[in-house]
């Protein structure tokens, strides 16, 4: 006996769909291509959001008034001849933001400076932070330097 496919009538059981292998082949090809568009999205992503130019860490805090935080920073970036620009804010026991500074980095020696700077609150602060870093500095600051 051999496995030959039985032709039927179209007019009974409608027409011939697709053999098991050509259905076979059709998920392999959209599994493969599933795989490959994953990757691509995944080395895109990484990327996009692997270390950037300038980094920015928190080194400390201190509260000065119920309304007033200063933070120190430590900002390492790859190029220090270039400025930087990172955002610092307070925050709120909640943890919402309640202030927050643009605060400039100038070009220096170092790979690696700390910058300390004041935050103004709108309502008490218990701790500030770093937002982030960048090398996309505004012009506003540059000039007011």
């Amino acid at each position: 006996m051999q496995n030959e496919m039985i032709e039927r009538p179209t007019a009974r059981y409608g027409r011939q769909r697709l053999s098991r292998r050509t259905g076979r082949l059709i998920a392999i090809a959209l599994t493969l291509l599933v795989v490959v568009i994953g990757v691509a999205v995944a080395a895109v992503a990484f990327t996009r959001l692997s270390s950037s130019d300038v980094e920015g860490e928190l080194a400390g805090y201190r509260i000065l008034d119920p309304t007033t935080v200063e933070v120190t920073i430590t900002v390492t970036r790859d190029d220090p001849s270039r400025p930087v620009v990172c955002i610092v804010r307070a925050r709120s026991y909640d943890g919402d933001e309640t202030g927050r500074r643009e605060v400039l980095v100038p070009p220096s020696d170092a790979a690696t400076v700390q910058v300390t700077t004041t935050i103004k609150a709108s309502r008490p602060a218990v701790m500030g932070d770093v937002y982030g870093c960048g090398t996309d500095v505004p012009g506003y600051l540059v000039d007011a330097s």
